[in-house]
């Protein structure tokens, strides 16, 4: 223990703090170590919580590429050659969009071309419409399936965005069958709540 010592008064006192001379030295120990453990909690409950968060998203991306490959990617085949999908395929896509397994995940879907250019959208006002592509549809269009919680911010998500659930989007390569060629990219909307 460190003291000092007044030559004037002749008295000793202690050298630590006065809030925390009252304590022992084991206990100012414990103190220091219970708040070190503390912001180490804090700080691994976020970071797995994180970890958790990219694990989830990452589960939905994958499982919404295989319904783009297995139900998406054979309606969406007349986009080698065209801008828009024909009304042979957009019927088959509004009925399996409407099944009510797929209705209580999929909130919307929107098949964009390369360019920007909306070739299939539940929402028939954006259908043929041209907008700037965000970074995910960049991504996607390299091949990547890109999932992230969004924040509805673009204009064509207006009426997702009034809905007032949380949402998943999810953007999945749409690839010719034979070449493997991506051709579109489909940006699948789901309730995240």
């Amino acid at each position: 223990m460190t003291a000092i010592y007044h030559q004037d008064s002749g008295k000793v006192e202690s050298a630590r703090p006065p809030a925390l001379s009252h304590f022992s030295l084991s206990r100012q120990f414990a103190l220091a170590g219970s708040i070190v453990m503390l912001f180490g909690m804090i700080f691994l409950g976020s970071w797995v919580s994180e970890k958790i968060k990219e694990g989830t998203i990452d589960n939905a991306a994958i499982s919404t590429a295989l319904l783009v490959d297995g139900l998406i990617a054979p309606l969406a085949q007349d986009l080698k050659t065209r801008d828009t999908l024909t009304i042979g395929p957009i019927r088959a896509l509004d009925e399996i969009l409407n099944t009510p397994a797929l209705r209580e995940r999929v909130v919307a879907i929107k098949i964009w071309k390369p360019d920007g250019l909306v070739a299939y959208s539940d929402n028939l006002e954006l259908t043929g419409k041209k907008f700037p592509p965000s970074d995910s549809l960049k991504k996607a269009l390299t091949g990547q399936v890109v999932g992230e919680f969004d924040q509805l911010t673009d204009i064509e998500d207006m009426r997702v965005r009034n809905m007032g659930v949380p949402i998943l989007a999810i953007y999945s390569p749409v690839r010719e069958q034979w070449s493997g060629k991506i051709i579109a990219v489909a940006e699948i909307y789901q309730n995240a709540s």
